[in-house]
């Protein structure tokens, strides 16, 4: 604690409004995945809908994670001033292969009662994970697998998101309201992942880059988000 302390002490104030904001998600996450985890305690246990529920919370359990990491990386980068360092590597691939971990579950969910794709999604999921955790300790070599994953990230998020619409495009009544919510829900958490990205501040450079305003804004879109992805369930 005391060396958090002196870390909040002598960095810019920007920086400690972020990690507050990002700590509000955390929990803003956390508190959406157990009102899954009740909801689905409160389903009819032979039906899918709890092993559904129990998908999208374990998701949301996972991205949660993945904003931890980033914000052990964000104190990594305060400290050293540079992002190039072996924990913070470490931290970003942590990240994104728990990211990655999310969207395998919502894969499964989605090619096991959804949208029947013979588990392709989740294969090629798995495949890119594995890659992600050689690549974060340095088993394989990093640049070009971390490259990669950096873009596979949010292409996984676009690619669930298609695969729910096709869903809402098909059925009919509660489903298709839960599978719009979904689909609105995700492009909301994209839109937030997006406004944190380096992408967006290379294209915004020219303009000023709104660095500071993209990065306070971006937690609280992503809380948004999430809490439509959540209560569309209902």
């Amino acid at each position: 604690m005391r060396l958090m302390k002196d870390l909040f002490d002598t960095t810019p104030e920007i920086f400690n409004v972020r990690v507050i904001f990002n700590i509000c998600l955390i929990v803003s996450l956390i508190i959406f995945a157990l009102y899954l985890f009740i909801k689905r305690r409160r389903e009819d246990p032979g039906s899918r809908t709890p092993t559904i529920f129990l998908g999208y919370a374990v998701f949301l359990i996972c991205y949660s994670i993945t904003r931890i990491f980033f914000v052990f990386s964000d104190f990594e980068v305060y400290t050293w001033s540079t992002t190039t360092t072996e924990l913070n590597t470490i931290y970003v691939g942590l990240a994104y292969s728990f990211g990655i971990l999310g969207a395998i579950c919502l894969f499964i969910i989605i090619e096991r009662y959804l949208v029947h794709t013979k588990y392709g999604f989740t294969i090629l999921g798995i495949v890119v994970l594995i890659m992600s955790l050689l690549s974060t300790f340095s088993i394989i070599v990093t640049e070009v697998p971390q490259t990669i994953i950096t873009i596979v990230f949010p292409l996984f998020f676009a690619i669930i998101v298609l695969l729910y619409v096709y869903v809402a495009i098909k059925a009919m009544g509660e489903p298709r309201r839960r599978a719009l919510g979904i689909v609105l829900g995700l492009l909301v958490m994209m839109l937030g992942f997006l406004l944190g990205s380096s992408l967006i501040g290379n294209l915004l450079d020219p303009i000023g880059g709104f660095y500071e305003i993209r990065i306070l804004i971006e937690p609280f879109v992503i809380i948004i988000g999430s809490a439509i992805f959540t209560f569309s369930q209902r």
